[in-house]
């Protein structure tokens, strides 16, 4: 960090494609700082992203428009921020269900993937278990969400990814070892049962997209 500013301990970053600066998000719950400017600007309160909100993770519209978030909370949320705002503010905040991990934007702009733990990182005997994860498909319309499409997923599930046409998507289950492979048929998600083996537990995940 800058000379004067605090050092940032980031559980992610995202660069805006459209300029040298950099969103982060960092490991203390609400943090005083979640936009990281490079090398020098000012920072965006945590409660721009709503109040007692920690966020985990976010993904950035191909165009450079809207920013997606993941929020941990008593209710666990995905939230969309106007990046074109001064200073850039939450416009749409949607209840998910149980730890989102992962989240990401199709590189055609068109969808959001979403994973959820739901419930499979508590005991067992928890009333919060659930022996399945979710892998939630929502469609964009501008700066709104809308819920498509919803499949059955591993445990533990990490990150999430799309293929360069935006047709596949692919989750990785921390405890199964492996990569989950998804088709989008339409708007609707469709399990392909094809599975790739890791020799460990996948965290995150990136492809190429372009």
């Amino acid at each position: 960090a800058p000379r004067g500013e605090p050092e940032v301990d980031p559980k992610s970053c995202l660069k805006m494609p459209w300029s040298q600066r950099w969103i982060c998000f960092p490991r203390r719950p609400a943090a005083e700082f979640l936009h990281r400017p490079c090398p020098r600007l000012p920072v965006i309160p945590a409660g721009t992203f709503g109040p007692g909100s920690d966020a985990f993770s976010g993904t950035i519209c191909f165009e450079g428009v809207p920013l997606g978030v993941a929020k941990f909370g008593d209710a666990d949320t995905i939230s969309v921020i106007d990046l074109r705002a001064n200073p850039p503010r939450t416009v749409d905040t949607i209840t998910v269900g149980p730890t989102p991990e992962g989240i990401k934007i199709s590189p055609d702009g068109k969808f959001v993937a979403v994973v959820i733990h739901n419930g499979t990182g508590k005991p067992v005997d928890s009333p919060f278990y659930n022996p399945f994860g979710k892998l939630l498909l929502y469609a964009v319309n501008g700066i709104r969400l809308s819920k498509t499409s919803e499949e059955r997923i591993g445990r533990w599930s990490q990150g999430v990814a799309f293929s360069r046409d935006s047709k596949t998507v692919l989750v990785q289950n921390m405890v199964e070892k492996n990569i989950q492979v998804f088709r989008i048929e339409g708007d609707e998600l469709r399990e392909t049962l094809h599975r790739i083996p890791l020799k460990g537990g996948g965290a995150a995940i990136r492809t190429a997209e372009k």
